[in-house]
């Protein structure tokens, strides 16, 4: 491609992302004006500390995120809490085609409710009126369920569906949507670098005793003998690495970096297994090619069950931030992550073995979450100075550790 198809590009991409900050700005103010109206609870109070916000036990709740596979994993644990208060509460999650997947592992989710929402959000999609009448279907099902509780558990477009849910109770961070869509609107904002994803989903919970459950992801039998099949007759340590990035270039460690660090594992006789979707395949042939022992490439090959079940038996994880990073993570498994712009104070490896490699330059992090990571000077140094011998010593580091434990 040319620099000036590049060009071209690039500044296509920014006015699109540019359009949707605007719209979003000026509709939000007026759907959370309508969505007052629509509600039927009553003023917030704590009558029941015991019953949190109820003087009733509730019976459903829904949860509200339309985001990529990590945000959905690091959204398990709020469900897992629900049940865990209301031992009886039925748990619903409304969420996207490709994240539904992963909803689908988690033992504490009653219900998953597919959506397409954010394709009403993008200029080449959002014009078309079955995408609207699909969404309408949608809330008219939610709508009919007289949920209890609805929940947005991040961003603009799940607190407009939490405010026009129906429910009696609608919760989410005021500074994430109009406050109009919440009758409990709690302070905070994501990115300011205090506490992680998973503490601020949490949150919403709006209680802090409860133990963080370690079985939110659960991986179907067949498909665990299936990942044994595959790596039954590996006699050493595995290792699994993951090139790929979903939500930018710029989180993406160089391909060439990555070829040299498995030059290093492969002569220290580790067994390599490549995964990822289908941008990675051809990425995870380049870093096993030619190497002297015989390993495994997966990428673009597995479901999402299948991967779960294939990160659940490695001994080590190795990735970019990432949306296997993250089930890795909640699979205790012991994670080496490469971070150059995205903030591992937010959405690092959370509450197993880890080794954060970055490079310690004054422009990182810098992704806002708002729109794809990508490098506001065009070098990505945050990545390109991540150079393959310091993510070896954190492997060694990591690997260490496994073994003392």
């Amino acid at each position: 491609m040319s620099d000036r198809n590049k060009t071209f590009q690039s500044s296509a991409s920014s006015m699109k992302r540019a359009s949707k900050r605007v719209i979003t700005r000026l509709i939000q103010p007026l759907l959370g004006g309508i969505s007052t109206r629509s509600t039927s609870s009553d003023s917030f109070s704590h009558a029941n500390d015991t019953l949190w916000p109820f003087d009733y036990e509730p019976k459903k709740v829904l949860l509200v995120r339309f985001d990529v596979l990590g945000d959905t994993v690091m959204s398990l644990a709020l469900a897992a809490d629900l049940k865990r208060l209301f031992p009886d509460i039925s748990v619903s999650f409304a969420t996207t085609p490709e994240s539904a997947t992963i909803a689908r592992l988690c033992p504490y989710i009653d219900e998953i409710i597919e959506a397409d929402a954010p394709a009403i959000t993008h200029i080449q999609t959002g014009w078309r009126p079955d995408k609207w009448l699909a969404l309408g279907e949608v809330m008219t099902k939610i709508r009919n369920q007289n949920f209890d509780i609805a929940i947005s558990l991040y961003g603009p477009l799940s607190g407009t569906i939490t405010g026009f849910s129906g429910a009696k109770w609608r919760i989410g961070y005021g500074s994430e949507a109009s406050t109009g869509h919440f009758d409990v609107a709690l302070a905070g904002k994501r990115s300011e670098g205090i506490k992680h994803e998973i503490e601020w989903v949490r949150g919403l919970s709006m209680t802090d005793n409860i133990e963080l459950a370690t079985n939110l992801v659960e991986i179907p039998q067949n498909e665990h003998l299936w990942a044994e099949s595959i790596i039954s007759e590996c006699s050493t340590e595995i290792i699994a690495l993951h090139p790929g990035a979903r939500t930018g270039d710029a989180k993406r460690w160089p391909t060439k970096f990555w070829r040299q660090l498995a030059k290093r594992l492969d002569r220290a006789h580790f067994h390599l297994i490549t995964v990822g979707g289908p941008a990675e395949l051809q990425i995870g042939e380049n870093i096993l090619r030619g190497l002297s022992e015989q390993h495994s490439q997966l990428a673009g090959s597995t479901s999402i069950p299948q991967l779960a079940a294939i990160l659940d038996r490695v001994d080590l994880f190795v990735s970019g931030d990432s949306g296997p990073l993250h089930l890795a993570s909640s699979l205790g498994t012991p994670v080496v992550g490469i971070y150059g712009p995205t903030d591992p104070t937010l959405s690092g490896p959370y509450g197993v073995q880890s080794e954060i490699v970055r490079a310690n330059i004054p422009c990182s992090p810098c992704y806002n979450l708002q729109e794809p990571a990508s490098c506001a000077y065009g070098d990505q140094l945050c990545m390109q100075w991540i150079e393959p011998h310091l993510v070896m010593e954190a492997v060694h580091s990591t690997m260490r550790q496994r073994v003392q434990e």
